[in-house]
């Protein structure tokens, strides 16, 4: 290997906790690992997308982000204890590793939700605007 690139395999520190290189996978759409628009689970699909870059020698994996309420149902992410045995038992497998995964929380998408035309559309309907209403704002 390039000598170049030794400095992507060094440990470094976020507070007090070492990632063993410097290689981070980012957080991406359909990474998150508690479902996006449908009720919070674990999303094994996106579990194992994850443990398999972990695998693969990412020191940092940075999972897509997760709501801390439901965006459909409205649910708090706490009140779901069902994705926290399947959690435990994954984050596991994940620190055999070596690797480490923070999850971002968020309290929604704010102004970065694009609202299409469609989606206009959708919400501009009497019924569909109504039932969507405990999601989007359409002011």
């Amino acid at each position: 290997m390039d000598q170049k690139y030794n400095a992507l395999f060094t440990p470094w520190k976020i507070g007090n906790v070492e990632i063993k290189n410097r290689i981070v996978m980012c957080s991406m759409g359909g990474t998150s690992l508690f479902g996006w628009m449908e009720p919070s689970h674990f999303d094994k699909e996106a579990a194992y997308f994850l443990l398999e870059k972990a695998r693969n020698g990412v020191g940092l994996v940075l999972p897509g982000m997760q709501w801390v309420r439901d965006v459909m149902g409205n649910r708090w992410l706490y009140n779901n204890k069902s994705l926290y045995k399947p959690l435990k038992e994954y984050m596991k497998e994940f620190h055999k590793t070596g690797s480490k995964l923070f999850i971002q929380l968020a309290a929604g998408c704010g102004r970065s939700m694009a609202v299409t035309d469609m989606i206009g559309m959708c919400l501009d309907h009497p019924i569909i605007g109504k039932l969507a209403s405990p999601i989007m704002d359409a002011e």
